[in-house]
């Protein structure tokens, strides 16, 4: 066994994405950029598998149907009624 125990294991992985979220600000990453001359919405992996009730891979069904499903289809409304693919 290791003698590193979570809150060490915790802390050790904190400063190490703080450490990686500077790096990538010094670069010019995480800042706003726009939407571009073209925008358009792509929506990855909102299959059956993960959103169908009953599904062994489905997510938290109950977050899926009151939040991420809604969500989704209100971004989509919207990026259509201003007519964005």
């Amino acid at each position: 066994m290791s003698d590193v125990d979570n809150k060490e294991l915790d802390r050790m992985l904190q400063q190490a994405f703080e450490a990686s979220t500077k790096i990538y600000q010094e670069r010019g990453f995480q800042r706003r950029v726009g939407f571009g001359r073209r925008p358009a919405l792509i929506s990855v992996d909102l299959a059956n598998a993960w959103t169908r009730p009953g599904n062994p891979f489905t997510c938290d069904q109950e977050a899926m149907d009151k939040e991420i499903i809604p969500g989704m289809q209100r971004l989509l409304e919207a990026c259509r009624a201003n007519g964005h693919p």
